[in-house]
């Protein structure tokens, strides 16, 4: 056997992650990415096993140049837009341990975003000059492959790595309930395998992004060429959701209150009677019982569907609070989130002991030190 074959060190080292004995896999991808300097995949497959581990301020600071080599690195043509699916992994990254003012020295803060989607399933390979594809069914049944992209659900697939490695990634940002099948076609090997096979692993993620992130991985082994296997099949069923639509239903029968100069512009409801739901991040985004009933606040276009809903029974018992009112009108000229990059900030802006500004996004999501004291600021200076 040849004991220093890239192929066969991630081979193992797949194995090894899959079985959950992270602390083994870090010195086995470090050998890798010196054996294979050339190669974006070794840095970001060291990037992500870090950041599954035990991290501290020294290891934030290495995870960070790992993704920052990849997305900003020049490399061979073969390995094109890996650097797209790597910052999305980097956006996580920056998001979940608060980087991202630290960060924005080194990127274009437009490239700054974090960007949570429902289901994400990620597909790499240990073999090079390989061609694997990752298909998914959805329940509606469309596929989603290398030739039909984008589906009439909104999933998405990346770009086809056709010699070796991957990743290939699906992605969903609202995911529709049943089950999603997932399918690996081994398309063609341009080489003389080491191993006569090809070892895939496949990383399923519902939630991607959030504080409530599943992770699944599989990682089955593929023989011979236009062999198509059945990975998995992932079953999609937001409880969550349903749950709090059945109460607000119930609630909505015995709520005939009116709220008074309230508009709810996707259904032209004025004044907005029942249940109001007000959005916590939106400055001016109501949404009247029925809407949210139907999902509706999933699809509007001026409000994303993961930011929280304040459901009001009776504005008049708040007529005072700023919270419930539209803070579209304060503005914050010249004055950046320095955690967002929100410019300028609208709404309550709060302002740090150590000189930063945060939005009321940032601040509710707690971005920053919250050992810090801060000052609310509602009026625009």
């Amino acid at each position: 056997l040849e004991l220093e074959s890239p192929q066969l060190l991630r081979t193992f080292a797949y194995k090894l992650v899959e079985l959950g004995l992270l602390n083994l896999v870090e010195n086995i991808l470090r050998h890798i990415v010196n054996l294979r300097l050339d190669e974006p995949q070794s840095y970001r497959d060291l990037a992500l096993l870090l950041q599954e581990s035990n991290i501290q301020n020294k290891t934030i600071a290495e995870i960070s140049d790992l993704f920052k080599t990849v997305i900003l690195g020049e490399w061979d043509g073969r390995f094109a837009e890996i650097e797209v699916t790597t910052l999305h992994e980097f956006n996580w990254f920056l998001f979940e341990y608060h980087q991202q003012q630290q960060i924005s020295n080194f990127l274009d803060n437009r490239l700054i975003r974090h960007l949570p989607v429902d289901l994400r399933i990620v597909m790499i390979w240990d073999t090079n000059d390989t061609d694997v594809d990752l298909h998914v069914i959805e329940p509606t049944g469309e596929e989603c492959y290398y030739s039909h992209k984008n589906t009439a659900i909104g999933g998405m697939i990346s770009r086809d790595f056709t010699r070796g490695y991957g990743p290939e990634e699906y992605l969903i940002r609202k995911a529709v309930k049943g089950t999603y099948t997932v399918r690996a076609k081994y398309f063609a090997n341009h080489q003389q395998s080491l191993t006569g096979a090809t070892t895939i692993m496949v990383h399923i993620y519902k939630y991607y992004g959030q504080s409530n992130q599943q992770k699944e991985m599989v990682t089955p082994r593929l023989d011979s060429n236009k062999e198509m296997i059945d990975v998995c099949k992932v079953e999609f069923d937001d409880h969550v959701e349903r749950k709090s639509q059945n109460m607000t239903t119930h609630d909505h029968k015995s709520n005939t209150n009116v709220h008074e100069n309230v508009t709810y512009d996707g259904c032209d409801m004025s004044p907005i009677k029942g249940d109001r739901y007000k959005c916590l991040f939106c400055p001016d985004i109501d949404f009247c019982q029925s809407c949210h009933s139907a999902s509706r606040s999933y699809n509007d276009p001026n409000h994303l569907y993961n930011h929280p809903l304040l459901c009001i029974k009776d504005s008049n018992e708040y007529t005072e609070s700023l919270y419930i009112q539209n803070r579209s009108k304060i503005i914050h000229t010249n004055i950046q989130c320095n955690s967002c990059f929100m410019q300028p900030i609208i709404g309550i802006r709060y302002q740090c002991i150590c000189g930063i500004n945060l939005c009321e996004k940032c601040e509710f999501m707690g971005l920053h030190d919250k050992n810090h004291h801060r000052t609310k600021i509602t009026t625009p200076v």
